[in-house]
């Protein structure tokens, strides 16, 4: 949650915003799969608010639950608004591997790189220096470690490894209503698609929004780019306002 709350100050308070934390880390039980963990939110958000519309945003991980919280909302007949993903790359699951040696992606990946190499002048040292060393994995094809940030055996771990298992095996079908993908203008280096892979997701309709901050990942929340990721994700709830919800 500690992501989402420097962005969440920014907003003008025209609605209430709710939060909604893993229950592993409550000390209850967390679902193995993503339809599991996205019941229990479903479960949640109308014991807090019945009836919708229902507008749901989501960083990374939290975009995916989104998306399917959201399905599953829509499923019982509720109301939703935004689904607002932020920065989730369906290229990365199993069931849809970016195609690299398509020649509009090698187009693409070579105009991509003028970006990112840009952006090693618009960093710290040490953000440089991550973001060199997640290339370097990629290049080396070396395990990702981004479950390092949490010592072994404890609770934020293991919730770390339950949800790598769970969205490695998630295969997402459409929400009959629009995807709001949010990302910043600079593409993933090694999956240059301006839609992230969302186009994947056969049937499904999308937007996309550019929010301010550079490509690494998570920056957008982040680093005095919260409050122009706040004023992007809430003109988008106002114009999904105006529209029918699904």
């Amino acid at each position: 949650m500690v992501a989402y709350l420097s962005t969440v100050e920014h907003y003008s308070g025209a609605r209430p915003v709710y939060g909604l934390q893993s229950p592993a880390l409550l000390g209850l039980e967390e679902g193995a799969t993503i339809e599991e963990m996205a019941a229990t939110h479903v479960n949640t958000i109308r014991a807090l608010q019945p009836s919708g519309p229902y507008h749901l945003f989501g960083y990374c991980f939290g975009g995916l639950l989104a998306f399917e919280t959201a399905r599953q909302l829509h499923a019982q007949n509720a109301g939703v608004g935004l689904v607002g993903v932020l920065q989730f790359d369906v290229h990365d699951m199993p069931f849809a591997p970016f195609k690299a040696l398509r020649i509009r992606a090698i187009l693409r990946f070579l105009k991509n790189l003028f970006p990112a190499l840009a952006e090693c002048f618009e960093i710290g040292k040490s953000e440089r220096n991550l973001a060199f060393i997640k290339v370097l994995s990629r290049l080396l094809a070396m395990p990702d470690d981004s479950g390092s940030a949490y010592s072994s055996g404890t609770a934020e771990r293991r919730l770390y490894e339950l949800h790598e298992v769970a969205w490695r095996k998630y295969v997402p079908k459409a929400f009959p209503g629009l995807v709001t993908l949010l990302r910043p203008k600079r593409l993933p280096i090694f999956h240059p698609d301006p839609n992230l892979g969302w186009g994947m997701v056969k049937g499904q309709r999308l937007e996309v929004r550019i929010v301010p901050g550079v490509g690494i990942h998570g920056e957008s929340l982040r680093s005095g780019n919260e409050e122009g990721t706040a004023r992007v994700v809430e003109k988008a709830i106002e114009e999904r306002d105006l529209e029918p919800t699904v």
